[in-house]
Parts: C-alpha cells; sequence; structure tokens
C-alpha cells in the first residue's frame, strides 16, 4: 500500500493523536478501572457484613466486631473512590469542553479572516463612489426627461395620451375574441315534439236530454211498485 502511494506521488495521512487526546484517554481509561474497583468494594463490604451476622448469630462478639470493622473500612474507601471519579469525570468534561472552545475560536478567526479579505475587495470609499455616481445617472435621466417634455405642447400631450389609450385598446381587444353583432337565427322544428291534432275531448249530453232520461226512470219505478200496492189492499177489505 505504501509503494502504491509513493509511486503515485502522494503519501499515506496519518492520523495524528495530540497531547489532549492523550490525557482524555488516561483518564477514560482510570475511570474505568475506579468503576471496577468500586464493584470490588461493594461486594467485600457486603461479604463482611454477612460474616457479622453469622457471628452475632452464633453469639461471637469479637469476630463479629472485627468484621464490622472490616466493613466500615471498605466503606471508606468507598467514598474516597467515589470521590477520585468525580473529579476524573470534571476532568474529562473541563477537557473536551475546552477543545470544544478552541474549535469554536479557531472558526471565528477563520471568518474574521474571510471577512477582512472581502472588505479589501471593495474599501469604503469605492462603495461611496458607486453611489454617487448612481445617483448622478438618476439625475441626469431626470433631467433629459424634463427636457423632452418641455419641448411639448399639451396639444401634443393629449395626442400621445390618446394614441396610448389606442394602443392598450387593440391590446385587449386581441386578447379577447370579438363578439358577433349580426342577430342569431336558431331554427327548431317542433314538430317531433307537439302533435299536429290534438286528441278530441269527448263530447258530453246536453242537460235536457239527461232529465228525460231521469224522468223516464222515475215513471218506470212507480209503475212496477202500483200492482203490489193493490194486492196489499184487498185482503184488508175481506177482513
Amino acid at each position: 500500500m505504501g509503494g502504491m502511494f509513493s509511486f503515485c506521488g502522494g503519501s499515506a495521512r496519518k492520523d495524528q493523536i495530540s497531547d489532549k487526546d492523550k490525557a482524555v484517554l488516561e483518564l477514560k481509561i482510570q475511570r474505568d478501572k475506579l468503576k471496577q474497583y468500586q464493584i470490588k468494594i461493594n461486594l467485600v463490604i457486603q461479604r463482611e457484613t454477612e460474616i457479622a451476622r453469622e457471628c452475632a448469630k452464633n453469639n461471637k462478639k469479637q469476630q463479629a466486631i472485627l468484621a464490622l470493622k472490616k466493613r466500615k473500612y471498605q466503606e471508606k474507601l468507598l467514598e474516597d473512590t467515589d470521590q477520585n471519579l468525580m473529579n476524573i469525570q470534571e476532568m474529562v468534561s473541563t477537557i473536551e469542553q475546552a477543545h470544544i472552545q478552541i474549535k469554536i475560536a479557531e472558526q471565528l478567526k477563520q471568518g474574521n479572516n474571510a471577512l477582512k479579505e472581502l472588505h479589501k475587495e471593495m474599501s469604503l470609499e469605492e462603495i461611496e463612489n458607486i453611489m454617487s455616481d448612481t445617483q448622478d445617472a438618476v439625475d441626469y435621466q431626470n433631467e433629459i426627461s424634463e427636457a423632452l417634455s418641455g419641448k411639448f405642447t399639451q396639444e401634443e400631450e393629449d395626442e400621445l395620451m390618446a394614441e396610448l389609450d389606442q394602443m392598450e385598446k387593440q391590446q385587449l381587444k386581441s386578447k379577447f375574441p370579438e363578439v358577433p353583432n349580426n342577430d342569431l337565427k336558431i331554427n327548431v322544428n317542433l314538430d317531433h315534439v307537439l302533435p299536429t291534432k290534438l286528441p278530441s275531448s269527448p263530447k258530453s249530453k246536453p242537460i235536457a236530454a239527461e232529465a228525460e232520461e231521469i224522468e223516464v226512470g222515475i215513471e218506470e219505478v212507480e209503475a212496477s211498485s202500483k200492482p203490489t200496492k193493490e194486492r196489499d189492499r184487498v185482503p184488508e177489505m175481506a177482513i
């Protein structure tokens, strides 16, 4: 691999480890060792506590007191270990925070240098000259407009405005289709819609004919009822 890079004219890039990285690495290694030491101390404390309980149960006071003293000593070691672990963690955090601040300061410095280079490309005097030239050009254009407007009379101005209005109307007319002025003739064949002949309504009978039919019906009813009445009267007379 190295031969290939040397043949191509390049060199293999090696990551450089700074003193800060080494210090942080050593602190983290020591932190891990202290954590393992904490686990070991806690196991010893649990064992001495069990021994003290067993001795107290068997009425072995001296051995129980000795186990409690050992446990107390281990508890002090655990407190010291916790404090050392906290100090290491604070040191690691401080170094990392300082490294971040240095990176930020370097970036700010680079940004400041870039801003200075931009300022060198165009100075404040050049900007003022550009603004002055721009204002002069605007003033000159205004003078030209005033000079041209002074050469035309009011009548000519009105003619120009009328011509402009006519141009605008032509543009609007070209955008929309023309509406036809002649009347639209619509031929609609209604033969298939309405019938040619309306159906004839049934003829009603005259009122006189209806009255005559009613009278005939009444007479027929009366004629049929007379013999019945005469037969009913004969038995009454015999009685």
